[in-house]
């Protein structure tokens, strides 16, 4: 339905009248032999949860946890996988779940198990089918293992009308003893690896390692060798060049193995620091962690300071659990800065860039900036706590105006973007074409996601955000999925299978203010205490869209 600003205000601001969601009574019910006694032996303590998304505030993550069989999550989703996960606190042995799911005597479920101690980096243990024929809990035994972090994957079943859980529970092991983590192994070295201990290097966070690892570079340029950091150790840095470290060699390796390469305090920010650069084909880093150490350096007077660089030349780049830290501008920079400014062509541009799993945090402006790139992917892991100079985003896509051709192809899956002064995820700028988000998790930023489009189609299919109550920097946004015309009319924007959850402000859940073709659906806004209507907007295709499980449009 196309409907104008004025009546889609009055419609989703009015509470009174609406139809129910036509799939809100329940007649699935628990057996009445089944109790939380079922999934009680050899349980582990959950201390929290989270899930992917809640058909309403009453089918939290929570209620799957509560010790009450009458209770349940769960979601109307039922078309892309979905998910929930329990936070056992610490790391200890599990060896089973047990699940009462909901409709279970009619519906099968088919599900991985995935178990993580850092909710980062996770390892699927378990592929499983529930049998569909009891509403009792079923027990999946498991590898037992160590883990803190357990989490269901529910595969796609557009025929099922929810997903959920009355209960679960995650059991240890058969004696229900609980181990610590064990420690990492490192990944084996290959045998003609360069080390930074073999050019100097202690590694120790005290000894300045700066010309040892120079070499340690220089080498493995000019040898093709792959590199092998010490196991969780700390090498110190200063600034000798712009481009401190770089890899410019196709087909390069580079083993982290837990190792932190640390910009050393008092090191200037009047001059660029670059600390990685990839300029390079084929490239792969693993499990290396760049902290810029914004707190133990001057004030910044040259912006161009970043962790990770990933430069023009730059083709399929592989980047796998890595971390960015405390970047005086942004963890991660992906911009060509081979080819000429203006860009002539997009030959040279970063293409098939692959971010696996990484963690950017508490960068001064973005925490990943993506300036000028073809298919760039970023999977999984943290962009979180952005604050110091705008934007301030957990993930902004914004080409500068030399970069005429822009980003084609950003695709953004399972990541999470929380406690951002900015955006979770912007969009701006010029030139930007074919970006997609999915599965996003965006609590406590400035905005969840804003905006600006330029001709290109921007869709996101799956985002979860909460808790924007108190945020100041919201006030400098429409709301809290916020868009705003762009330099270009002509895009297509798609904004679907969102939630977004406890908000109190004078803002929107949703502003809608471009003229180009936008739909919006399939959204739920639950907890919302705002004076403004629940979604503002100009010309779009408006449906299913709910406030706190009533249908209001």
């Amino acid at each position: 339905m196309f409907v104008g600003l004025l009546s889609v205000a009055l419609l989703l601001s009015a509470c009174g009248q609406q139809d129910t969601d036509p799939t809100a009574p329940d007649t699935a019910t628990p057996s009445a032999t089944v109790s939380t006694a079922a999934l009680v032996p050899g349980a582990l303590t959950l201390a929290t949860s989270l899930a992917s998304d809640a058909a309403s505030p009453d089918n939290t993550s929570w209620r799957s946890r509560d010790d009450s069989m009458s209770t349940y999550w769960a979601t109307q989703d039922t078309s892309s996988t979905q998910w929930i996960r329990y936070d056992l606190g610490s790391a200890k042995t599990v060896g089973a779940l047990a699940v009462a799911w909901y409709n279970g005597a009619a519906q099968k479920y088919s599900f991985s198990v995935a178990v993580s101690n850092d909710a980062v980096n996770w390892k699927t243990v378990s592929t499983l089918t529930s049998s569909g024929t009891t509403a009792a809990a079923e027990r999946y035994d498991l590898p037992d293992q160590s883990a803190r972090y357990v989490q269901l994957n529910i595969a796609p079943n557009s025929a099922a009308a929810k997903f959920g859980i009355f209960e679960a529970a995650v059991l240890g092991a058969d004696t229900t003893t609980v181990a610590p983590a064990p420690a990492p192994a490192p990944a084996p070295a290959p045998s003609d690896a360069l080390t930074p201990e073999s050019f100097g290097a202690r590694g120790d966070g005290v000894t300045d390692d700066t010309s040892a690892l120079r070499a340690l570079f220089s080498a493995a340029n000019k040898q093709a060798k792959p590199i092998a950091f010490g196991a969780n150790k700390t090498y110190l840095t200063g600034r000798t060049e712009g481009y401190q470290y770089n890899l410019t060699t196709n087909n390069l390796v580079v083993q982290g193995n837990g190792a932190t390469i640390k910009v050393k305090d008092g090191t200037s920010t009047a001059t660029s620091l670059y600390v990685i650069r990839i300029a390079a084909q084929n490239v792969t880093v693993e499990n290396l962690t760049v902290d810029a150490n914004r707190a133990g350096r001057p004030a910044i007077s040259n912006w161009n300071q970043y962790a990770w660089f990933v430069d023009g030349g730059s083709v399929n780049v592989r980047l796998k659990n890595i971390r960015g830290l405390n970047s005086p501008v942004d963890n991660l920079y992906i911009r060509d800065q081979v080819g000429p400014s203006p860009s002539t062509s997009d030959a040279t541009y970063p293409r098939d860039i692959y971010v696996e799993n990484a963690q950017m945090l508490n960068a001064a402006r973005n925490n990943a900036s993506i300036i000028s790139s073809k298919n760039v992917y970023i999977t999984g892991g943290q962009y979180n706590g952005a604050n110091g100079a705008l934007p301030q985003a957990g993930i902004d896509i914004e080409p500068n105006q030399a970069d005429i051709f822009g980003n084609n192809g950003v695709f953004i899956t399972g990541v999470e973007t929380s406690n951002n002064k900015g955006g979770g995820v912007e969009v701006a700028g010029p030139y930007n074409k074919n970006i997609s988000l999915k599965d996003v998790v965006s609590n406590s930023n400035g905005t969840a996601f804003f905006a600006a489009p330029d001709g290109g189609q921007i869709q996101v299919s799956g985002l979860s955000a909460s808790n924007y109550t108190t945020n100041a920097s919201a006030t400098e946004r429409n709301g809290f999925i916020s868009l705003v015309p762009g330099g270009r009319t002509g895009s297509r924007v798609i904004l679907e299978n969102m939630t977004l959850s406890g908000i109190n402000s004078s803002l929107p859940s949703v502003h809608q203010n471009y003229q180009g073709t936008v739909t919006i659906r399939n959204t739920r806004i639950n907890s919302y205490s705002g004076a403004r209507p629940v979604v503002e907007a100009k010309p779009a295709e408006i449906y299913d869209i709910y406030r706190d499980g009533v249908k209001i449009q």
